[in-house]
């Protein structure tokens, strides 16, 4: 047995033999080198607004463009299926969150790509010729009905049995909008609000009516929209009813890569652009250029429309107060290429370049606007 003195007198010896080498010892490889990993560029996926799928399944290739990255790897995530083929008619709405689901349900590592766009609206529906709806006497509109124009996309809520008088007092009514609206067809979604009444669904046939459509809506037509259509035959009841539509605007719409410390000098990598709703934004930029350079007033986080009102457009050293809280102010709002003046109550000091609330003196309603001269404001739409 070892007692104390045996362990005592031991241990000295042992460390001895280890160090000079004189035992024979388990040699120890060298730990292995890690490999430098080389991070792959991520695959971009932006969602398209609004898209029509004619009779098959619903890949991601529909819903997004797909840039950057690998070739093999967005063609592996082109044909990823979404939805499975849609009833002719029917919509479904594709959301960011479904689509990082399916991607992990696949296998794919969602951190190897970047999602950009807040959903994609996905309507089935089949490539019909054009066709002429007549919308006042001697006067017709031609709908086009190809995948490029939505004046001819089904409706969401409308039914597929919908009747031929019903269908061509909406397409008399989005006629009518479109005419309204300052923006191109492509920046634009039309959608019923509701349905139409079920008595014009009933008509058997819509020969021999003239469709007439009113905007009755004040101020710009986006949103809720109520038309007033009018159809009107020999020897047939005419029928005159409102039409509620939803109209969203589809605008280009400059975002942040990463979040923004307050006073930071924004560089070209801390910005992208994507095309999303802008119905409910009150001011924001479209292109990224008008940005470099400038400073943040605030902290901005990552991933969200920068606002007029986030960026300090000009050093203070040059700023001067333009608009003085409760003076009187010339309000401009462009529509197209048309100017529309009021007279509002500034309610807050201005600076050149700074948004502003106002009170409009004619309808008492608030408004927000960006000051461009002494006494002038820019209200945006």
């Amino acid at each position: 047995m070892w007692n104390v003195h045996h362990i005592a007198v031991g241990l000295p010896l042992l460390t001895g033999l280890f160090v000079a080498g004189q035992e024979p010892c388990v040699a120890r490889e060298p730990a292995p080198t890690p490999m430098k990993q080389v991070r792959q560029e991520a695959v971009v996926i932006a969602l398209r607004p609004n898209i029509q799928v004619a009779g098959r399944v619903i890949r991601l290739g529909d819903v997004a463009l797909i840039s950057g990255g690998d070739a093999t790897f967005r063609e592996q995530l082109k044909q990823l299926d979404l939805e499975d083929m849609l009833p002719t008619g029917d919509s479904v709405t594709i959301l960011p969150q479904q689509i990082e689901f399916r991607l992990r349900v696949a296998g794919i590592d969602v951190r190897r790509v970047s999602l950009r766009g807040t959903g994609s609206r996905v309507t089935a529906g089949s490539i019909a010729e054009p066709r002429e709806v007549e919308l006042t006497k001697g006067t017709t509109a031609l709908i086009p009905s190809d995948n490029r124009s939505r004046a001819s996309r089904d409706l969401s809520g409308v039914s597929i049995g919908e009747g031929p008088l019903e269908h061509q007092m909406i397409q008399a009514a989005k006629a009518c909008l479109l005419s309204k609206l300052p923006w191109d067809e492509e920046n634009v979604d039309i959608r019923l609000a509701q349905p139409v009444s079920a008595d014009i669904r009933q008509a058997s046939s819509a020969e021999n009516y003239k469709c007439s459509a009113e905007l009755r809506t004040v101020g710009p037509p986006v949103g809720r929209v109520q038309v007033r259509v009018v159809a009107e035959a020999p020897q047939k009841p005419p029928f005159d009813i409102s039409i509620a539509f939803d109209v969203r605007h589809f605008e280009t719409v400059v975002l942040t890569t990463k979040s923004l410390e307050r006073g930071h000098t924004i560089t070209a990598a801390d910005v992208y652009v994507d095309r999303q709703d802008v119905t409910d934004l009150a001011d924001y930029y479209s292109t990224p250029k008008e940005l470099i350079g400038m400073t943040t007033k605030r902290a901005v986080r990552s991933l969200i429309p920068l606002h007029l009102s986030d960026i300090e457009a000009i050093s203070r050293t040059e700023k001067s107060l333009l608009i003085r809280r409760r003076e009187q102010v010339k309000m401009v709002a462009r529509v197209g290429g048309l100017n529309i003046t009021a007279t509002g109550e500034a309610l807050q000091d201005g600076h050149l370049g700074e948004v502003i609330q106002l009170r409009n003196l004619d309808s008492k309603a608030n408004v927000q606007g960006r000051v461009i001269s002494a006494g002038e404001v820019e209200i945006s739409f």
